[in-house]
């Protein structure tokens, strides 16, 4: 019998033992080996949902304390895994494609909790999985009663865990299922990649819970009341601030407003005080677009009026987004639809050139060059259009040329005549 000490956190240990002739101490005759894995540490662990209603696209926030003084360079095989086990109240593959990685999947990772702006691990990431089966799918043993799931890893901890350190963790846009009454398993994982052994992942905390059970309620019905953004300047791809007015039946704890996913292509994901300074707001980008607002004491009243500086939209036209109120419950109190109009922006003369190439003569076709540089991404099926003023007459073979013509596929200019 030999007994040993263990580290605070057991990532593995290869235990090895050597057999050798009595006259030969160099060279063993016969070597027997085996690998232990502790078994993982319980993590305490706050859950706050925002929706556990049926067919809803619900946010979860996390908040707990770090057990481990995790430094470089154990950090950097640190992972956090969050899996949404099956056979219970999610939606197949939290309502994406089945079998996919998203990289950069929108997430909001802070440490003490409410520190704004934020100051360490600013760069953390997030991959969301939806593969069942094959390599890329869980480590997660089924049971009984669950099963694997989709799963999101966070990684990039560049500065370190340190101990007791209070930490909070957001993800937005996961769908529940349709059945009602069902448990929303979810297991909450530290784990440390070991790349190079046999088993990539070592599970060294984790909790696994039931984070709701899914409600059918009679939400409110989306309307377009008092929640029409107010915009000083609503030029695309200008920051402005973004103004709502609300009410609502009852006292709210969060809001989430969501924006188009067309003009709306994306925003930075941040964590910022918004409204009057003193409320806790959370961005998650593309695909996810949303604005998670809370208030300091967890209620807001039954008026609203909330404002946050935000980059307008890079396309110009008539946009749609929703409101949505919650209660402690987690329970819609509202739903309202809203439009928001971009106005286009014009290009200054730095940005774009016209001229003549050639002495004009009275009614004799005239060639220019065009030259120009947009303020965001032309998207696939844009185009660019050319509208002339009055008294401009067209042949009746309009045509152009480009001396881009080899990048035609990649950038979508054509030239049509």
């Amino acid at each position: 019998m030999i007994g040993i000490t263990i580290d605070d956190v057991v990532t593995r240990y290869r235990f090895e033992l050597n057999a050798f002739k009595q006259d030969n101490g160099t060279t063993p005759t016969e070597v027997y080996y085996s690998e232990y894995i502790a078994d993982a540490i319980d993590l305490p662990l706050t859950t706050y949902v925002l929706t556990k209603e049926v067919n809803e696209w619900t946010h979860l926030r996390f908040d707990w304390t770090t057990p481990y003084d995790f430094v470089t360079p154990l950090v950097d095989n640190i992972r956090l895994k969050i899996e949404f086990l099956g056979l219970g109240g999610w939606a197949a593959n939290l309502g994406y494609e089945a079998d996919k990685i998203y990289k950069d999947f929108p997430c909001m990772f802070s440490e003490n909790r409410l520190s704004s702006p934020r100051a360490n691990n600013v760069n953390v990431k997030c991959d969301l999985y939806t593969y069942l089966d094959g390599p890329h799918s869980s480590l997660t043993t089924a049971t009984s009663s669950t099963s694997k799931g989709p799963y999101i890893m966070v990684y990039n901890f560049e500065n370190g865990l340190p101990i007791n350190n209070n930490v909070r963790f957001e993800i937005g846009r996961l769908l529940i299922g349709s059945a009602v009454n069902s448990d929303t398993k979810i297991r909450f994982s530290i784990i440390e990649e070991t790349p190079d052994m046999l088993t990539k992942y070592i599970e060294l905390y984790f909790t696994e819970f039931s984070a709701f059970t899914t409600v059918s309620q009679s939400a409110p019905t989306a309307s377009v009341d008092q929640t029409i953004p107010s915009l000083d300047n609503s030029q695309i791809s200008i920051t402005d601030d973004h103004r709502y007015s609300l009410s609502t039946g009852s006292n709210g704890f969060a809001i989430i407003y969501e924006y188009d996913t067309s003009s709306t292509q994306s925003f930075a994901t941040d964590f910022f005080n918004c409204s009057t300074g003193n409320h806790e707001c959370v961005a998650l980008g593309y695909p996810v677009n949303w604005i998670i607002e809370y208030h300091p004491s967890n209620s807001f009243s039954t008026t609203i009026s909330s404002s946050f500086s935000r980059t307008n939209g890079v396309y110009a036209g008539n946009f749609a987004g929703m409101v949505r109120v919650f209660n402690s419950d987690s329970l819609t109190i509202k739903k309202s639809s809203y439009t928001i109009d971009y106005t286009y922006q014009a290009l200054d003369g730095g940005q774009t050139q016209f001229t003549r190439t050639e002495t004009v003569y009275k009614a004799s076709e005239t060639y220019f060059n065009v030259r120009f540089r947009p303020l965001s991404a032309i998207p696939a099926n844009g185009f660019v259009r050319f509208t002339f003023a009055s008294g401009v007459e067209l042949g009746n073979e309009p045509y152009c040329s480009t001396t881009m013509a080899a990048y035609d596929t990649q950038l979508g200019v054509q030239c049509i005549n």
